[in-house]
């Protein structure tokens, strides 16, 4: 796969959710009793397909939220965007900690945050926590 493919690949998912607006920062996490880790925090607009089809397999469209999810979605997310990392073009952060997740916890709880405007209104511990993380800055 090419990086031109990647972005077609991204660009017709994208097309595909009515309402969608990328969010500024976003991330998934597992609960590991009373606290959420996140291998993996992208902000500052990078590594946007993967937030593109987890709006596809969770319902995302815009502003901030925290959706709790399982280990069936996780699955069928990482199932979307594993195709793409064929291509050397770009590192893959994202389905690397997925696939990590999913080999250390198959059945765990998770959380996919999505942050609309980092600098704006938080909604929930989940996102407030996330969005003080540092970014990925690859």
């Amino acid at each position: 796969m090419t990086a031109d493919e990647v972005v077609a690949f991204r660009e017709a998912l994208q097309a595909s959710l009515p309402g969608f607006v990328m969010p500024s920062a976003y991330g998934v996490g597992i609960v590991e009793g009373d606290v959420i880790r996140f291998p993996v925090v992208n902000k500052g607009g990078s590594h946007y397909l993967p937030a593109v089809v987890l709006a596809t397999v969770l319902g995302y469209r815009s502003g901030s939220c925290a959706i709790s999810t399982n280990g069936d979605q996780l699955r069928e997310a990482f199932a979307k965007l594993a195709p793409v990392e064929a291509c050397t073009d770009f590192k893959h952060p994202n389905l690397w900690a997925w696939r990590e997740l999913l080999q250390s916890s198959p059945d765990g709880e998770f959380v996919a945050v999505f942050v609309g405007d980092v600098d704006g209104a938080r909604i929930g511990e989940a996102e407030a926590i996330f969005a003080s993380l540092a970014g990925n800055t690859d």
